[in-house]
C-alpha cells in the first residue's frame, strides 16, 4: 500500500509539522471534550538503558488494519496520539492528512 518514499516521508515528520498542521485545523487541534489544546505525544528513545524523550519528533505508532477478504493482509497505518492535559481526552491521527498537507505545502 504504501511505498519506500512513502514510510521515508513518516519518519521526517517533527513536532513541528505536527503543530502547524494542527494550526490550520478548523479549531487548532483542540480538545473536543473541553476545548482545551492537544499536545503530540513525543518520541522516545532508549540510551544506556534509559527511556529518553526525542522532544522534535512526535512519537509514531502504527495502527494494524486487517483486509475483510482472503488472504487477510495486514496493513500499518502510522498514527499519532495527542492528548489533552486538562481533562485526558486521547486522540489518534492518521499521517495521511498531515503527510498530504505537508506535500500542498512543499513542506
Amino acid at each position: 500500500m504504501y511505498n519506500d518514499e512513502w514510510w521515508q516521508m513518516v519518519e521526517e515528520v517533527t513536532c513541528a509539522d505536527v503543530q502547524s498542521f494542527f494550526d490550520t485545523l478548523p479549531n487548532k487541534g483542540c480538545c473536543p471534550i473541553c476545548k482545551s489544546e492537544l499536545i503530540a505525544f513525543k518520541g522516545i528513545k532508549r540510551k544506556h538503558g534509559h527511556i529518553i524523550e526525542v522532544t522534535e519528533k512526535p512519537a509514531i505508532a502504527s495502527k494494524m488494519i486487517h483486509e475483510s477478504e482472503p488472504p487477510f493482509e495486514r496493513i500499518e497505518l502510522p498514527t499519532l496520539t495527542s492528548a489533552c492535559d486538562t481533562c485526558g481526552f486521547l486522540a489518534d491521527f492518521s499521517l495521511h492528512a498531515l503527510l498530504e498537507w505537508k506535500a500542498r505545502n512543499g513542506n
